[in-house]
C-alpha cells in the first residue's frame, strides 16, 4: 500500500514497526481462538470476537480505497487517522481483557498490547 510513495521517513518506519508489531499479535491470537473452535477471518481477525470496540476501529474497503487514491501526505495523514482510531479500539479491548481475564499469558499480552500502542498513538498524533 505504502510502496513507491514518497513518504517522510517517520512514517514509513512506523508503518514497518507496527507491521512487524501486530503480525506476532495478531498471529496468536489467531491461534488461541482456533483452539477455542472460533472462526478467524483470512486475515488473522476473529469473525465473531465480541469486540464493538475493535470492530467499530477496522479499516472499511471504502478506507482502503481512500488510502489507495490519496496522494502521498494525504496518505500519511489518513493513515495516521485510521491507525489511532484502530489502536484506540485495541486498547480499549486490552482493557477489558486485564479486567476479566484470569490466564498470566493473556493478561501479560494484553498489558503489551495497552502500552505499545498507547505509546504508538501519541507517536502518531505527533506526526499528523
Amino acid at each position: 500500500m505504502s510502496a513507491g510513495r514518497d513518504l517522510r521517513p517517520a512514517v514509513a518506519d512506523l508503518m514497518a514497526d507496527v507491521e512487524a508489531a501486530q503480525a506476532p499479535e495478531i498471529e496468536t491470537m489467531t491461534q488461541w481462538l482456533e483452539m477455542r473452535g472460533v472462526e478467524t477471518a483470512d486475515d488473522g481477525h476473529a469473525h465473531e470476537h465480541g469486540s464493538e470496540d475493535l470492530a467499530d476501529s477496522m479499516m472499511t474497503a471504502q478506507d482502503m480505497a481512500d488510502l489507495e487514491d490519496a496522494g502521498d501526505r494525504a496518505f500519511e495523514r489518513l493513515w495516521l487517522e485510521l491507525m489511532i482510531e484502530h489502536h484506540e479500539g485495541a486498547v480499549a479491548m486490552a482493557e477489558t481483557e486485564l479486567a476479566d481475564v484470569t490466564n498470566p499469558v493473556a493478561q501479560e499480552m494484553a498489558q503489551d498490547i495497552v502500552d505499545s500502542q498507547s505509546a504508538e498513538s501519541t507517536l502518531m498524533e505527533g506526526l499528523l
